[in-house]
């Protein structure tokens, strides 16, 4: 109520999808959420604190959860992608905010001039409406709060469709027809982002590591064909040539580790 009655659209002017949305992902950002249980252990995001009761509501909304399929830890890495992107877009009005209250908690000295104390009671503060309160004074970055989550669900959800739509062609492809196992990890920061999808390094209980791409792979799978065919006829060709699964409109391919250069001539 309090963000909706910033605007004023006219009776006439039909809404975006994305204003659908808003209720739900206000009601989000200020629940609490166990910080320490969502981190599992890896390095924190600025201000990521915020953001897990959102990134933890997302993944419901996504039918997003552990099971034969994806490990606990494969779900957190989805949920990190999400959080990656969400403590981006308000990193710097966050980063401001709280230089303001970090001035304002000084007394000199004691509990009060720890930094993980101020932290926290900034990050209180937040849930407390702060955060609601900057979303009114910016209601751009609310629409792009809006469409990320947005995005980042409509891809989870095609994701883990298309994985179990081509696991037994995965297994023949790439892992000599055995099991590929579950995933245990999902990891972005590969490529640019285009409608929330993204290339995604996605790691097996087998030991099998394959890129996921969103885009077609046609003309991956010729090139590979071409370079095996030169190859196959003693040409001086030493590219590695990635296994690929072309699968329309997406995607998979073997994981190549980069190596650094041996030689001035590489």
């Amino acid at each position: 109520g309090a963000i909706a009655s910033e605007f004023d659209l006219g009776s006439d002017d039909p809404l975006p999808t994305w204003v659908g949305e808003i209720g739900w992902i206000l009601r989000s950002l200020t629940s609490w959420c166990d910080s320490a249980a969502s981190r599992c252990g890896r390095t924190p995001l600025p201000f990521e604190d915020a953001f897990f009761a959102l990134a933890k509501d997302a993944s419901t909304r996504a039918h997003l959860e552990a099971d034969e399929t994806l490990a606990a830890s494969a779900v957190a890495g989805l949920q990190q992608l999400l959080l990656w992107r969400v403590t981006r877009l308000f990193s710097r009005s966050l980063m401001e905010g709280f230089a303001l209250f970090r001035e304002f908690q000084k007394d000199g000295r004691g509990e009060k001039n720890q930094p993980d104390f101020v932290y926290q009671q900034y990050v209180t503060k937040l849930r407390e409406g702060e955060i609601l309160q900057a979303l009114v004074n910016r209601p751009v970055l609310l629409r792009l709060l809006s469409l990320a989550v947005i995005e980042w669900i409509d891809a989870v959800v095609e994701l883990v469709r298309r994985f179990r739509s081509d696991r037994r062609a995965l297994c023949d492809l790439f892992h000599g027809g055995r099991p590929l196992g579950s995933i245990v990890n999902i990891e972005g920061g590969f490529s640019d982002r285009h409608c929330g999808r993204e290339v995604l390094r996605i790691s097996f209980s087998s030991g099998q590591q394959l890129a996921y791409k969103p885009k077609d792979l046609s003309v991956d799978v010729a090139l590979g064909g071409l370079l095996n065919w030169l190859w196959e006829n003693r040409a001086p060709s030493t590219f590695e040539v990635p296994l690929t699964l072309a699968c329309g409109p997406y995607g998979w391919a073997s994981w190549i580790r980069p190596k650094p250069c041996t030689s001035p001539l590489e």
